[in-house]
Parts: structure tokens; sequence; C-alpha cells
């Protein structure tokens, strides 16, 4: 369990993610534990990274928390596997790949299942066959399906289990890349382009293939199929995109595949990068949605130098019933900004979202109008912070609140899609669902902390990562401006080393950030390593090793012997000793505190560049010191000693890789070799990386196996997709860390028993037998051969215990910033407080007057209420008197009314009493002479029934003879027809056997034909091609040509124009400088003129200056009365603003008060009009005669005006 919650995926032995194992499972397990000896399991527990670009490789599914509440999960492949996140938090889990050893996985597509049960993986799998095989290796790629991803059994574990791969038989390796369920998700489709359209639909759940097509390529062009997807709600047909191409492919009843194409003959061709079906608004229009990428299929530059415009084109296609009835509904075009490239498409309830390079991102929103079925809401293309990334795929959550997307540079992030409507497009809403970010590139260096949780990475992205792996986050990330090659983390955590090309940097890892402290001119960094205990650090520079004073900086030494680079560095635990290892293949070790050198370990000098290094030296003197160290040939060599006694050293290790033949299938990834090592700190196991992102773990001290050149006994677990870069070990061997050139790093659990021999004993099926009954949790011994088996000590979780969780470094500078922003907030808390007292106070004060002035409304409306009320309860009292007298004498007169109908009537009902009684007589008279006539004819019908019944037996006793002649026929006709039919029969047979062996002998004879004319028709192809090929080229030289020649007749046409306007430019010039030469000469004579003129002004201002001492003072003077008036002017400009402010407020006064009297008057015609109307009610009253109606009116009046009710409706009396 991860953080109490998650179960990790496990590999080998056990897993605590899949159900229990069938036998066959077992009988494997058992098998691979009787080949190496070794029981034992990892568990994935975590995962920084995300495998790509791949262009279908990410969907949002909601999986059931603890609690029973829904989570968003993102599912996509992180190295070999593939990792379903919690958003929420980052919890991971791991859908379980158990492979066979020497075997690698490239994940190339996947895709949820509508019901969001299953996940299908397109994955390609470099597979490594027996030694005596023909072929050393073989490329397969498969589709596999895990089964209820997003179901927990009893204990929240997840119950996923995986079928067995699905596969296309064909003679040749077929590359699917693109896979997709049906809407029932019982079909699954998968498509491969390479070299030939392949199209395969399984019944995945039996692992039968339903329907299969292959297409050979016949043009010049690669076949390109980006996308592949059933319809909604069928099963017949499928679409797929890609290169100049967009199909439709019927499914039919016999198995095969008919292709369809989808654009109409007079549309062109365009590069289709997806396309996507629209989830049903419950109505039977079915759309799919198609993009094209938007590149401009011409040059670069118009003629006139301006860029062409960049537009995509976005294709509708409708079907109402059935999706083969599909046609082209509608198509429009959209911009691209700058050099943006649409790459992907997905559909969401609402509608879809396109995406593409340069951070594009545009989302449309489903319409009512069948003219423009979809409309474009937002577009975020002007954000700076994600303008370097490109979307490769997307997936929306079921409710439609989160999007998901995964970009080329194997980045993750989160987009809420539920609040599209609010947000402003120039801003970032994008958020790493990865917290902190991952890295873009091959991760070239990985240090861990001894006192904090924390993982030091650097890549060739130029970022350093400091990682949480208590919280699985990313806390810092530092920008560097030239790549790091090495960093090395203080035990403490609160200082970073980063190793560069031309210097090393030293870092303070503050709270939120990391400053850089110091910079140190070493060269040629390639390692940095700090001690165990922090006090000193080893820093590779070229050739040399120098160790330094963490706390001063000071060198301490200097070790030289290497030839070549220097490739690792270890310290041994005590940190009285060091040792290296370099690409020259030489390995050495000095005493830090005489400086000499450990000759022991200078037997590994080979001419083979080492990669790893790990060290065991013990405690003690006298004791057993080893170390290990492995090669680029693939070699694994271990040198042994008695620490402290000299010539006691013993050698061995493995065979290399032999030949240039392995060395090349090496180079393709069908092998591998060990690239780094790791030893556990309670030294019982070795840890190994490889070059194809294998995870191995060996038994320490290794077996026998080693001195006789073997590899040891070892497991197995992929991992990543690229090479094995880094590996280190938890400080209490909780977890182990691999980092790999694919960018990723993975967090494991190693939990195993690994039996060991005891004193030199070998590894025998006993021991390893003892092992397996003490199970994946215990330590067991054996009782053979002296066996002993040794549990890793790996515990199931971080012991919290060790690491100092409570500190922090903090820098000056930002406690500075902290104090001034806690100053300066709780200024304005002040502020604020004093601000909402005062208006408090205003409000107080202002609800004060408010209830005094409505209480007194309140009273002069109720005292104007109750004279009111007087008046119309005197009203009410003389009503009533008049009423009830006229109710008097409408009684008076309703008794004399009623005492003369009832005279009548008895009158009446005497009269119909008697005419009642004759009606009764006559009835009896009829019924007598009925009676009488219904006798006769039943006497008459039963004559009639017994002629019937006698008539009907003999015509049953006639057909009832002639059945049984016509049944003894029928037998005889059926005995002759059946001999009849035997001949035939037989004699149909041998004509039928005679056929069929003639057609045989002429369907080989076809088939022989047929295979030479594949042959010539190849050929004839393979001809054809080239020969269109080269057309193709000089075709396209040609046109290339003519290009050429018409942009230098433009360039001639613009030539020749300029000179021409050249020419006139000049003549123009010539005849504009005869008539500046004239104009010059009339000026001169001006001159001269002007020249007597100033002469004589001269003299005058002479004069004028003279005069002008009077005339100064009297301007002073003038000037001063001017400030004088300029002052009143200004007094009485205030004093007129004063009293324009004081018109206003009056003016304002009095609109408000004429409000007011309007509300008075207006309030005051509605009371009069109401007074007026209960008068000519009152007067309506009077005119009535009828008691009745005056009750009623009454009722109605006092309803109306007393309880200010609308009058009741009552029904007109006829």
């Amino acid at each position: 369990m991860v953080n109490g919650t998650t179960s990790a995926t496990k590999f080998g032995g056990t897993s605590s993610a899949s159900p229990a194992k069938g036998k066959k499972e077992k009988r494997a397990g058992a098998r691979a534990r009787e080949e190496t000896g070794i029981h034992a399991d990892v568990e994935i527990i975590h995962s920084f990274g995300v495998h790509g670009p791949v262009r279908n490789n990410v969907g949002l599914l909601p999986i059931l928390d603890e609690h029973g509440t829904p989570k968003d999960h993102a599912i996509f492949p992180s190295g070999q596997h593939v990792a379903m996140m919690r958003i929420e938090d980052g919890d991971m889990r791991f859908l379980v790949n158990k492979m066979r050893q020497g075997t690698m996985r490239q994940i190339v597509a996947l895709t949820l299942s509508p019901n969001r049960k299953h996940v299908a993986i397109c994955e390609r799998i470099l597979e490594e066959l027996v030694p005596d095989a023909t072929e050393h290796h073989r490329d397969v790629t498969h589709v596999s399906v895990y089964r209820h991803i997003s179901t927990e059994d009893g204990r929240g574990r997840l119950t996923q289990r995986k079928t067995p791969p699905l596969t296309y038989p064909s003679d040749h390796p077929v590359h699917f890349k693109c896979v997709d369920f049906s809407s029932d998700s019982k079909l699954l489709v998968a498509v491969a382009d390479d070299p030939d359209l392949t199209i395969v639909v399984w019944h995945w759940e039996k692992d039968k293939i339903s329907h299969q097509c292959q297409l050979l390529n016949m043009s010049k062009e690669k076949v390109d199929v980006t996308r592949v997807c059933f319809p909604p709600n069928d099963k017949t047909c499928v679409t797929t995109s890609g290169h100049m191409s967009l199909k439709m492919w019927s499914l039919n009843p016999d198995g095969g595949v008919s292709q369809k194409n989808l654009l109409p003959p007079n549309k062109g061709q365009e590069n289709f990068v997806d396309h996507a079906w629209m989830s049903g608004r419950g109505d039977a229009i079915r759309r799919m949605v198609a993009v094209t990428d938007g590149v401009s299929r011409d040059h670069g530059l118009n003629l006139d130098g301006k860029e062409d415009s960049r537009e995509f084109l976005i294709l509708i296609f409708e079907a109402m019933d059935n999706p083969s009835s599909m046609e082209l509904r509608k198509n429009f075009s959209a911009s691209l900004p700058g050099t943006s490239r649409v790459e992907t498409i997905t559909p969401y309830g609402k509608g879809f979202v396109v995406a593409g390079s340069s951070g594009f991102f545009s989302v449309y929103e489903r319409t009512d109008d069948r003219k423009d079925p979809y409309l474009l809401i937002k577009t975020f293309s002007k954000n700076e912070y994600m303008a370097s990334e490109t979307f490769m795929s997307m997936a929306a959550s079921p409710n439609d609140e989160m999007l998901v997307a995964i970009t080329k540079d194997k980045d993750i992030y989160s987009f809420p899609l539920g609040n599209i409507d609010i947000m402003d497009d120039t801003e970032n809403h994008f958020q790493h669902v990865c917290a902190g970010g991952l890295h873009r590139g091959k991760v070239l260096a990985m240090d861990l902390c001894l006192q904090k949780p924390v993982l030091v990475t650097c890549g060739e992205d130029r970022t350093i990562r400091l990682w949480d792996y208590q919280r699985w986050r990313c806390e810092l990330s530092h920008e560097c401006t030239e790549e790091p090659v090495a960093v090395a983390l203080h035990p403490t955590g609160f200082q970073l080393l980063v190793g560069f090309k031309e210097r090393v940097r030293v870092f303070n890892v503050l709270h939120k950030e990391m400053k850089m402290y110091r910079e140190m001119p070493i060269t040629k960094c390639r390692e940095l390593q700090y001690s165990h205990g922090g006090h000193q650090f080893a820093c590779a520079s070229s050739i040399s090793i120098v160790v330094y004073c963490s706390y001063t900086f000071q060198l301490l030494n200097t070790f030289t012997g290497h030839i070549g680079p220097v490739r690792r560095i270890s310290w041994a635990p005590n940190d009285l000793s060091i040792f290296s290892a370099g690409v020259d293949g030489n390995v050495y070790g000095w005493e830090l505190t005489t400086g000499a050198r450990i000759e022991e370990v200078s037997q590994l000098n080979q001419s083979i560049a080492y990669s790893g290094l790990a060290v065991s030296i013990p405690k003690k003197k006298n004791e057993k010191a080893s170390l290990i160290a492995c090669s680029i040939d693939g070699a694994l060599r271990e040198v042994t000693w008695n620490w402290g006694m000299p010539d006691t050293q013993q050698i061995r290790g493995s065979e290399p890789v032999p030949n240039s033949e392995a060395l090349n299938m090496l180079a393709q990834g069908y092998s591998s070799t060990i690239t780094v090592v790791a030893l556990a700190h309670n030294g019982t196991y070795l840890v190994a990386g490889t070059s194809n992102g294998a995870i191995h773990v060996y038994a320490w001290p290794l077996t026998d196996e080693l001195t006789a050149g073997k590899v040891p006994p070892h497991v197995e677990y992929p991992v990543h997709n690229g090479a094995v870069e880094a590996l280190c070990i938890a400080p209490d061997d909780s977890y182990v860390f691999s980092a790999s050139a694919d960018g990723s790093i993975f967090v494991l659990r190693i939990s195993a028993t690994l039996p060991v021999p005891a004193k030199g004993g070998a590894i025998t099926a006993q021991g390893e037998g003892a092992a397996e009954e003490g199970g994946d949790g215990a330590a067991a011994e054996g009782e053979g051969d002296g066996m002993r088996a040794l549990q890793l000590g790996m515990q199931t979780g971080l012991n919290l215990s060790l690491f100092n969780l409570d500190v922090v470094q903090v820098s000056l500078e930002e406690l500075e910033d902290r104090r001034r922003e806690v100053d300066d907030m709780s200024k304005k808390v002040e502020e604020m407080k004093s601000d909402n007292d005062f208006a408090l106070h205003r409000k107080d004060l202002d609800w004060e007057i408010e209830i005094k002035r409505v209480n007194e409304e309140k009273d002069n409306l109720v005292a104007a209420e109750q004279a009111r009320f007087s008046d119309l309860q005197k009203l009410h009292d003389e009503t009533k008197g008049k009423h009830l007298n006229i109710v008097q004498r409408k009684e008076d007169n309703h008794v004399k009314v009623t005492q003369e109908l009832e005279n009548q009537y008895e009158f009446k009902l005497a009269m119909e009493m008697e005419r009642y009684d004759k009606l009764s007589e006559e009835i009896e008279a009829i019924q007598q002479r009925c009676e009488g006539l219904l006798e006769a004819q039943a006497a008459e019908h039963e004559s009639k029934v017994r002629d019937h019944d006698a008539k009907s037996k003999r015509v049953e006793k006639e057909l009832r003879m002639e059945i049984e002649k016509l049944q003894d026929d029928a037998k005889h006709n059926e005995q002759a027809f059946k001999e009849v039919l035997d001949q035939q029969e037989q004699e149909y047979e041998k004509e039928l056997q005679q056929l069929m062996d003639a057609a045989q002998v002429e369907l080989s004879l076809e088939r022989k034909y047929t295979n030479k004319m594949k042959k010539l028709v190849q050929d004839r192809s393979t001809t054809i091609a080239r020969l269109e090929k080269k057309m193709y080229e000089l075709k396209t030289a040609a046109e290339m040509r003519d290009v050429m020649l018409s942009a230098d007749k433009v360039k001639n046409e613009k030539l020749s124009a300029t000179l021409d306007h050249f020419k006139r430019h000049m003549e123009e010039r010539e005849s504009t400088l005869e008539d500046k030469e004239k104009g010059i000469l009339e000026l001169r004579r001006k001159n001269i003129t002007l020249d007597n003129f100033r002469f004589v002004l001269d003299h005058r201002v002479q004069q004028l200056m003279e005069e002008r001492g009077p005339i100064t003072r009297h301007i002073e003077g003038l000037e001063g009365h001017i400030d004088a008036m300029y002052d009143e002017l200004e007094r009485e400009y205030h004093s007129k603003k004063q009293t324009d402010q004081q018109v206003d407020a009056k003016d304002m006064k009095i609109r408000t008060l004429g409000s007011e009297l309007l509300v008075l008057r207006t309030s005051l015609v509605e009371k009069e009009s109401y007074i007026a109307s209960f008068k000519r009610d009152l007067s309506t009253l009077v005119g009535v005669s009828s008691p009745k109606d005056i009750e009623d009116a009454v009722k109605d009046a006092y309803h109306k005006y007393v309880k200010e009710e609308a009058p009741r409706r009552r029904a007109v009396r006829r």
C-alpha cells in the first residue's frame, strides 16, 4: 500500500494488484524460480515521466476511492508500463505487465473502452529467443487488453486482469499503431501502416478475429494512419484518417472489409491529422469531425516577401441513421497563429477541442443550428508559458470538467474544461498533472539525500529537479543556462553540487528555490559525490579526482592515475577511502589519510571502458572487501580481498559480448548490457540497470557462476524504455530509484528471498524450496547442504523517523520579504478594521433615521386607515339595515309563490297517474301476444335443427371414406418417391466427385499461375514505381526550373521598369536644376536690395531704442495692473465656483423635493381614484333592488376595499 490507500504493482512472484493466479501462471513462476534460484517481487511504487511522443497515449477515467467517491485518474504510458495516476494527490497504480527475460516492450498506443472498464494497449515487443533458434530475436507487435481496470475488491485493490495478447498471423511483422473499442466494448480494431495497410477487428473476449483486411502499398508515398474509430452505437464500420486519406471501412458479414472515400470527388485531398466522432444528443444525427494539419503547401515566402497565411480545415460529416450514408455537411477554415500546426482533436460532451504546436488550443461547442453546428468559444494561443508546447494527445473526463493533454516534450497537463466560459484567453490555465513538471529529455545524473526523502536529478533539458518521494511531487526546479552533467546532494539536503563542462557550482537548497552560493573553476566534471558524513566531496575532473572540504571548499587531495575521463566515483562507508572507474578501463582506489593507492582494485584494469561501480568495505580489518564494476562490453567483473591484508585479492567476471554480430544486436536493442550497479546498504543484494531499461536483482555476495565466467543468477524486470543512467537506494533500503535516458524516474520496492550459498556452497533446488515455503515476507532456511536463505531487508514503506522533516532552509532575503509582507498585511487589516467600524457606525445611524421615518409613516397610515374604517363601518351598518328590509320583503313574496306552485303540481300529478294506468293495461296485452308468437317460432326452429343434423352426418360419413382412400394413395406414392430419390442421390454423388477432382486439378494450376503472375506484377510494379519516382523527380525539377524562370522574368521586368523610372527621374532633376539656378539669380538680386533696406532699418531701430525707455516703464506699470486684475479674477472665479456648487446642491435638493412631490401627488391621485371608485360602487349598490344582488355587491365591496382582495367572480343567473 502507498500512503495507506494505493496498491502498488508487483512483478515476479506475486502481485497485490491482480487476482489469484491460475495453475498455469503458478507453474510458470515456479519454473522461472528454478531457473534463476531467486524468488523476488518488484513493486513499482511511482514514476516521474511519460513515454512519448505518441499520438494516442492518454485517457481519463473515474475510480472510486476508499470512501466510495469517484476520483479522476489519468492513464498514460510511463517507461514500459501503463500508469494510472490520481490527479488530486498524485497517487499511482500500474497495470501489471509480466514478460519473459530478455524482452523489451514499447507502448505504441492505448485506448479506453466506452464503459471505462477496459484498456487496450498496442505494444511492440523485442523478444530475445533461445540460442538454438534460427533467429536470435523476434520483433512482435500485438494488442493487450486489461479488464476491469477501475474495479476494486473489498480490500481496496484493483481487480484488473490482462487477457492473452491479440496477434495477427502474417509472414512479416505487422506494427499496429492505433486501436479503438466499439461502442459496446466488445469489438476491438487495430490498424498498421508499415509496409502495407492492415486493419484487424477482434472479438477480444473470445480471442477471435472477426474481420481483417490487408492492402498492398503500390504508391510511392508511405501510408500513414493517425487514428481509427468506431462510430457511436454502430459496429458495422470504422473510420480512419491520415496523410492524404480520410476513409470509411465497412465490416462485411463474410469477414472482409471494403473501403469508401468520405470526400467527394471534386474535393482535394489534405493531410488529415485526426478525426473524432461526436457524442450524441439523443437524436438520430451522427456527426464526425476531421481536421487538417494547417501546414501551407506553398513556399515559405511570396514574391512580395510576405509570409503565407496559415489556416486549417474543419470538415463536419453527418449521417442520419446508418453511418455508411454519411456525407460532408459543412467545411470551414480556421486561422492558425504564427507557425502553429494542428496535431489532434478530442470530443467532449458539449463539442470538441483542437490542439497543436506552439501552444495552440481551441474549444468548439455544439449549437442547434444545422447550418453552423459548432461555434468557436475560445482560442488559447497567446499564452507565452505554453508557446513552446506541442499537444500530441488529449482526453476529456466523463463529466466534461477536466481535460488532460500530453505534449511532444513528454509532459502532461490538465485543463479545467468546465470553466471555459469565464476564462481569459491571455492567461495560463494549464496545470502540471505531475506537480512541478517532468524532465523533457535524457536524465544525466541522480543523487539521493540521507536525512530527507528527496531526490535530485539533472537532464538534457538543462533543468535540475528536486523530487519529494514522500509526497510524490517535484519540490524545486532550476533552469540552467548550460547543460549540467553531474549532481550531488549533501546528506542534510541543504547544499547541492552541480557539475558543468567548465565549472562546478554550489547551490543552497532553500524552501522555494535553489540559490547559487559559490562557483568553483573545475573543468570537465563528469561525476560528483559527497562523502557519507557530508564533510567532503569528490569531483571527477577529466582524468583526475579532486577532494574538497564541503565547509571551507579547500582542496584536500588530488588523485591521478587515469589516462581517460573518470566515469564513476564511490566512497567507502567510513569515508576513509575512495574508488573510481574510468572510460580508460582502469579502476583505482586511494586512502584519504595517507594518499596511498589501494592496489588490489587495480587488478580489474583492462582496455574496455567501465560504466558502473559499487564497493563493499568491511568495518574491521582482515574481513572480506569487494568491488564490482560493469563495462560497456556487457561483462560484470568483481575483485575481492581481505581488507588491510595485501596479496589476498581474487578476480572473477562474466564473459563479454563475443563478436560484432552481438554488438550489432546490442545497438538495435535486441540484447542488453549492464550500465550501472548499486549495492544495498545492508549488503544483502545488488541492483543493476541495463541498456534496454531493465532492472536486475542479484543475491549478494554473488554466486560461484561468476567464477566460471557466467552471469550470476538474477531476476530481470522491465522498467524503462531507454538505458538506465543512474541507480540509488534509499538509506533505509525501502526504495530503489532508477533514472533513464527516456527521461523517466521510477521508484521501486524489492521484496524477495534470495537463497545464497553458505561457505561456498552451490544453489540447489532444496534450498530454493525452503525459500519458497517461507513465503514472500519471511526469511527461510534450507535443511539440505548447509543452505541458508536471506530475506531482503525491504520495508513496506518509508521509515519517517530516519528523516529530518521539520527543518527547511530559508534565505534572509526571503525572511525580510515575508516580514515586510506581514507588516503590510497588518497595516491593511488595521485600516480595513477602522473602515469597517466607521462604515458600520454610519450604517447604524442611517438605519435609525430610516426606522424613525418608517415608524412615523406607519403611524400616520394607521390613523388614516382607522378613520377610513370608522366611516366605512357606519356606511356598512346603514347598508345592512336597508338590505335586511329588502330581504324580509323578498321572503314574504317567496312564500306566496311557493304555495301557488304546490297547488299546480298536485293537479298535474293526478292527471299523470290516470295516464300511467291506461298505458300499463296496454303493455300487458302486448306481452301476451308476444309470448304466443315466441312459442310457435321455437317449435319451428327445433324441427329445422333436426333436419340439418341428419344431413351433416351423411356428408361426414362420405368425406371420411374419401380421406381413407387418399391416405392409402399417398403412402404408395411416398414409397415410390423414396426409391427414385435414393437412385438419383447416388448418381449425383458420383458426378459431384468427378467435378471436384477436376476442379481441384484446375485450382492447383490456377494457383501456380496466380503466384507466377503475382511475382510478375510485383516486378513490374517495382519497375513502374521506380520509373514513376524518376518521372516525378524530373517533373519536380522541371517545375522548379519553371518557377525560377518565371521569377527571373518577373525580376527582369521589375528592373526594366526601375531603369525607366530612373531615366525619367534624371530628366526631371535636370529641368528642376535649371529652374533652381534661375531662382538663385533672382534671390541674389533681392539680397542686394534687402541689404540696402537693412541699413535703413538699423538706423531706424537705433532711434526707437532711444525712445524705448519711457515706454518700458509704462509697460511695467501695465503688467502690475494686469497681475492685480488676474488675482481679482481668480478670487471671483473661486467665489463663483462655490456659488455654482451651492446652486447645484439646491437644484439637486429641488429635484429631490420635486420627485417626492411627484410621488405624493401620484399617491394622492391614486387615493382619489380609489375613493371615486368606492363612491361609484356605492352608487351602484344603492341602485340594486334584489336582496341577493345587494348582499353579493356588499360582500364584493367588503373584499375589495376592506380586505383589499380581488373581486370574486359569480355565475350569471338565467
